[in-house]
């Protein structure tokens, strides 16, 4: 079985807020680069006059960009619920507190 985790669910995990913040800022920056990478080599095919590898590089961006956007709302709702579980602990912090 893979041990390949989503980042929704890494977002989830018990890491320290600023892990979090970490893995969600690689998981942007990873997929920034990724379509950069594939825009570079859709320049070069366009220059080369390479049918195949423009079709590939197409079907290619096609599949990351669904892949991550898919993931997206995943992700935004993962970080709100971390924002929601912050604000709640430190509600019942003061409470206890009192």
């Amino acid at each position: 079985m893979s041990n390949h985790r989503s980042i929704s669910q890494l977002l989830r995990k018990n890491y320290t807020r600023e892990k979090k913040q970490e893995l969600a800022l690689n998981w942007a920056s990873a997929w920034a680069n990724d379509q950069s990478e594939l825009v570079r080599r859709l320049g070069s095919a366009v220059k080369n006059d390479d049918f195949d590898e423009l079709c590939i590089c197409v079907g290619q961006l096609k599949a990351l960009t669904e892949k991550r956007m898919s993931a997206l709302p995943n992700v935004i709702n993962a970080i709100f619920d971390l924002e929601k579980m912050a604000l709640e602990f430190e509600r019942k912090k003061k409470e206890y507190s009192s």
